[in-house]
């Protein structure tokens, strides 16, 4: 599902003449950052040698300081060339000193969900995403914490959630473990 949602963001990247969706979706769907704290990314905040992303405008006044993936890397490499200046938004307006409109991806984003037949899925939801596959890969409550930048662990159990496969394998697992355990006695 993940990869047919990316071939469509691509293709609707390219009808809504938006080329910031891609990357603003693919961004929140990696690292699990709200929209604000994309819109407000300049590339003084990318650190190209050390692939660290640092966030200063987050929703708790943290600074929040975010590894960059292969994919997303490779994305913001080929973004930067269109741009040298260090004060310059990752995703800007047409107005490059301004930040860019939650109205302009909102309305490519639901192009994007329409062409999919999902329905009640807002950008917000791509942060819940990214919580649900770091928790299903194994992240600790620490490291979801970590990367989402929450300062509880009741608001980090809001975000992930774990779908019926995943949970299938988890118990099979388990039991598996117990079937071990009880042939070795």
């Amino acid at each position: 599902m993940i990869k047919r949602f990316l071939d469509v963001l691509r293709k609707v990247s390219k009808e809504h003449k938006n080329p910031n969706l891609y990357g603003m979706v693919l961004m929140a769907a990696s690292l699990g950052m709200r929209f604000g704290e994309i819109a407000d990314l300049k590339w003084k905040n990318v650190d190209f040698e050390n692939r660290l992303i640092t966030l200063e405008a987050t929703k708790n006044n943290d600074i929040r300081v975010l590894p960059i993936p292969d994919q997303l890397y490779a994305f913001l490499q080929t973004k930067r060339g269109l741009s040298n200046n260090d004060e310059e938004y990752v995703f800007p307006s047409k107005n490059p000193s301004k930040r860019y409109p939650y109205s302009m991806i909102r309305k490519a984003f639901q192009a994007v969900l329409k062409q999919l037949g999902l329905e009640d899925v807002v950008f917000h939801s791509l942060r819940h995403t990214a919580a649900s596959h770091l928790a299903m890969s194994g992240a600790t409550q620490g490291e979801l914490m970590e990367v989402l930048g929450h300062r509880s662990p009741i608001m980090t159990r809001r975000y992930a959630h774990f779908n019926k496969t995943h949970l299938a394998k988890l118990l099979q697992k388990t039991n598996n473990h117990l079937i071990e355990a009880e042939n070795e006695s």
